[in-house]
């Protein structure tokens, strides 16, 4: 469907300047839905992080680093839920995360972080850089509110049905 995506911004030579700033706000806008960004190497392991929120900032959380694999084992232990470390080690070890990249293109995982002292739902997004097969770019989404609403609405669905069971009611 998208086989240019030049074609998607109408780029053109004489408006060059226009799409790189279209481009530039496009992209902006899509790392503003994000906690944090990370651009990992996976040869060396060294990483940037290119967005964050004032929140994860405050976490104190390194910017950059020499070891994304290895400093990712400390801030597990230090940010994320208990009953959450394991399948996010587990998941996003390297040799597993990269696996799971090649095989399906993107990797997707839910946990619970601890941020400003409570606890709150993140989605995290791994993929290949584009046209980089040795880069990552994993991003994390806040996710709180979506996760809060969807067991609202299984917890009502959850009392309709007793109601029905109890009443005979059919559905």
């Amino acid at each position: 469907m998208y086989e240019n995506n030049e074609n998607i911004l109408n780029v053109s030579e004489s408006t060059e300047s226009t799409g790189n700033d279209v481009f530039a706000q496009v992209s902006r806008t899509l790392a503003g839905r994000y906690e944090v960004i990370y651009y990992v190497d996976t040869v060396t392991n060294e990483y940037q992080v290119y967005s964050a929120s004032k929140e994860f900032t405050e976490l104190g959380m390194t910017s950059f680093g020499s070891d994304f694999f290895s400093d990712l084992k400390k801030d597990v232990k230090r940010f994320i839920h208990p009953e959450d470390r394991n399948v996010v080690l587990k998941t996003l070890e390297k040799s597993s995360l990269l696996e799971s990249i090649r095989e399906s293109g993107i990797l997707s995982l839910s946990y619970r972080q601890i941020l400003e002292g409570r606890q709150q739902y993140v989605g995290l997004l791994c993929m290949s850089a584009h046209g980089d097969s040795s880069h990552i770019v994993i991003g994390v989404a806040n996710t709180d509110a979506e996760m809060k609403l969807k067991k609202n609405y299984r917890r009502g669905e959850q009392k309709i049905q007793r109601y029905c069971d109890s009443t005979g009611f059919k559905v």
